[in-house]
């Protein structure tokens, strides 16, 4: 996985889950990773494998089109320090 689309991913990781009123550390549990891993992928520092995606995306009661879709827009203020 190449560094943009990590960063494209991680922020849509970061929008939905505030979307659904969710902490790192709750998705985390509830994906069953660490909180730090779910931060790494939030900011793009790692990426996530497809199961773990799909994890991610059953707990933001999304597809996990929309956690790939990189026609995101990020114009909520809550989400500019995403932005990169």
């Amino acid at each position: 996985m190449d560094n943009y689309n990590k960063i494209q991913i991680g922020l849509n990781i970061a929008k939905y889950r505030l979307r659904s009123n969710l902490t790192q550390k709750l998705l985390a549990e509830i994906v069953d990773i660490k909180p730090a891993t779910l931060s790494q992928y939030e900011r793009g520092v790692n990426g996530a494998g497809i199961i773990t995606l799909h994890k991610i995306s059953d707990a933001l009661k999304i597809t996990i089109d929309h956690l790939l879709d990189s026609d995101y827009s990020i114009s909520d203020s809550k989400f500019k320090e995403f932005e990169t």
